[in-house]
């Protein structure tokens, strides 16, 4: 498997688990979205849960949204391999052409169509190195996030714990936000080992 075929795998497996992310992401909105509503009847016992729903619904958000960049630069990065091989192609039939014309006929025509052949590549795998640089920071940006939302999970358990009579009903949404978070995790974790596994792609 070549350069570009590798990258391209390698960024379809990341934007598959992305989006597997971003599903569980909208799954975690609709729990803050109830917990805030639990958390207000609950009033003063539970005014500790209204930041936790406030970042949940924020992580959800934002999730989503990387996903959705990181689809985009698949996306790119299908379209610049296929520019990039169309490429080779036609610079591969010029050279032939170059190889076979002799030295009085139009090999001075075909040399400036080779070179800005040779230029559209080089462009081409430039643009996707850069592509694929940009998808390790999304990568890097999601992980912090959900580190924080693993903390946030932990905290959302000791604020049902002082809800009172709604601490039942806290208790469930801590558990599925707890478990959201995991499912999160365990497709980003997914993506930077695909990514890790390829890591001669951006050195």
């Amino acid at each position: 498997m070549d350069y570009e075929q590798k990258l391209y795998v390698t960024t379809a497996i990341i934007a598959a688990e992305l989006s597997h992310a971003a599903n569980i992401a909208s799954e975690m909105s609709l729990i803050a979205k109830n917990a805030r509503v639990i958390a207000t009847r609950a009033g003063e016992s539970a005014v500790g849960f209204k930041p936790i729903t406030d970042f949940i619904t924020d992580f959800a958000a934002t999730t989503i949204k990387q996903a959705n960049d990181i689809n985009q630069l698949a996306i790119s990065i299908s379209a610049l391999s296929i520019t990039k091989s169309h490429a080779e192609t036609a610079k591969d039939s010029f050279s032939r052409a170059w190889a076979v014309a002799g030295e009085d006929s139009y090999r001075d025509k075909i040399e400036p169509i080779i070179g800005k052949i040779s230029t559209e590549i080089q462009a081409a795998e430039e643009e996707m190195f850069s592509i694929f640089r940009k998808l390790n920071l999304q990568l890097e940006e999601s992980e912090m996030q959900i580190r924080a939302a693993a903390l946030i999970a932990t905290s959302a358990k000791t604020e049902a714990s002082r809800a009172g009579d709604y601490q039942a009903n806290l208790n469930v949404i801590a558990e599925k936000i707890e478990e959201t978070s995991a499912g999160v995790r365990t497709h980003l974790r997914n993506a930077r080992k695909s990514l890790d596994n390829n890591r001669a792609l951006i050195s």
